[in-house]
């Protein structure tokens, strides 16, 4: 696997010379990431062996999150790798959780963006049972996925965000929010919800290439899991509390108007 460095800060990733623009799959935290990046690696000619993984605990020494030039120039970077035989570019998958108004306009025009977003109530389960897993602060550690919705993000999670809000829901609304508005301005970035990934699989990756101008090499089966760290499974949430969760999101969605209309209606 060839060595990439980035100001001097070498990482793995595979280069292709099938492909002119590095991918970028973005999402809040436990939002079907690996699954849709998975899928795209098995039909495509981007991959996850290895993926690149774009975060602090990889890249933030060379590269300034919060900055659109450092960005432009990273993604430069990415998409002209020249090596001795040549020049090609990234072809292993980004991976980020940081919002995609971060980007920057100049970057999404060498960049193609899958945003892949999920239901509040499935994402806070998953994040809640995530973030006992670890022996660090990455996140509060709380009774019931409940508490973490109405709960001040805190932690290591909030490395992610650009400002600070009163809620874990408040930060993943607007994480949703801003890239349903980027999409709509801009043609290389293109939302999936992960619900319809689940229950129209085939069309759903196809529809996603077609808009993306990615090139199908394989047939779209859906792929085994594989790069995904679980949560703790043995943590159970009742259907009592499964049903105050989406009684909050129903009358917390209603407070961003530019959240995607599918999220919506789940809860009207």
């Amino acid at each position: 696997m060839p060595l990439v460095s980035f100001e001097n800060n070498p990482i793995n990733a595979s280069i292709s010379n099938e492909i002119k623009y590095p991918l970028m799959v973005c999402s809040h935290e436990r939002s079907g990431t690996h699954f849709l990046m998975n899928s795209l690696s098995s039909s495509t000619f981007y991959s996850v062996e290895p993926y690149l993984n774009y975060d602090y605990s990889r890249l933030g020494c060379s590269l300034n999150f919060y900055s659109k030039k450092d960005i432009f120039s990273f993604i430069q970077k990415c998409s002209n790798i020249s090596t001795n035989t040549g020049s090609f570019c990234i072809n292993s998958i980004i991976k980020s959780h940081f919002p995609l108004s971060l980007i920057g306009d100049d970057s999404t025009k060498i960049l193609k963006i899958a945003y892949i977003y999920r239901n509040p109530v499935d994402v806070f389960i998953s994040y809640w049972k995530f973030l006992h897993k670890w022996d660090w602060f990455e996140g509060p550690k709380l009774k019931c996925p409940l508490e973490l919705m109405k709960t001040k993000p805190c932690g290591h999670s909030q490395r992610y965000q650009f400002e600070n809000y009163n809620t874990y829901f408040a930060r993943w609304a607007n994480h949703v929010s801003s890239a349903f508005i980027a999409s709509k301005k801009i043609r290389n970035i293109v939302c999936i919800n992960y619900s319809d990934l689940l229950s129209n699989y085939t069309s759903c990756i196809q529809n996603l290439c077609k808009d993306l101008s990615i090139e199908l090499i394989e047939g779209t089966k859906i792929p085994k899991k594989s790069n995904y760290i679980k949560g703790i499974e043995s943590l159970k949430v009742s259907e009592d509390i499964r049903t105050e969760m989406s009684e909050y999101c129903r009358n917390e969605v209603q407070k961003y108007k530019y959240l995607p209309r599918d999220i919506i209606s789940n809860f009207s």
